[in-house]
């Protein structure tokens, strides 16, 4: 029978943490993108083809109160300079706890554009760009890493017709602007020309 020493036994318990965190964060990774995908982007141009969508993939409506963050962008929403014609918060669980989204309608110019946002505000880490760019097909078209916060972007997404930008970012929850905004976690967003 083989003994391990005191050591080894150190170093298997590191190992098992490091395989199970990197395990739940590849978990959370999936169904927070997996939800971006499902609800963001079969017809993000069509208002009445997304809000079916959010019925059919298990999104419910939810107040601003269900979770202080949503709240705060909620709030944030109501205070920029280009006010969104409609707000519609929604909520979902998933075996990794909660998740939830943003629905938009906006104008400008006189040309109407819908978005569509999933937070995942307890995510340990954000969405890996090899993810993202496997899917949209190709690499971000920009990309930013300071401080803790990060984000990417890719515009005009030939793979999506329609879509104006596809987004991924993440505030760690050391950040400045985690401090100053109080937002952590993961957002993705979508938006596109309304028809």
């Amino acid at each position: 029978m083989l003994k391990l020493k005191p050591v080894s036994y150190l170093a298997a318990a590191v190992i098992i943490a490091a395989v199970s965190t990197s395990s739940a964060k590849a978990d959370a990774d999936k169904d927070v993108l997996a939800a971006f995908k499902a609800l963001c982007t079969p017809d993000l141009t069509s208002t009445e083809s997304l809000f079916k969508t959010a019925r059919s993939e298990g999104w419910v409506p939810v107040t601003p109160e269900a979770d202080p963050q949503l709240k705060k962008i909620l709030s944030m929403s109501q205070r920029s300079k280009v006010k969104p014609k409609r707000l519609r918060p929604l909520g979902k669980k998933t075996k990794n706890g909660p998740l939830f989204a943003v629905l938009s309608g906006v104008e400008l110019q006189g040309r109407k554009f819908n978005g569509c946002y999933v937070y995942d505000f307890s995510a340990p880490a954000r969405v890996e760009t090899k993810a993202m760019a496997d899917w949209i097909g190709t690499p971000p078209t920009e990309s930013r890493d300071h401080g803790g916060v990060f984000g990417e972007r890719w515009k005009l997404p030939k793979k999506f017709p329609g879509y104006v930008m596809i987004k991924n970012g993440y505030y760690a929850a050391s950040s400045i602007a985690t401090k100053q905004m109080g937002l952590t976690g993961v957002a993705l967003a979508a938006t596109a020309a309304a028809k």
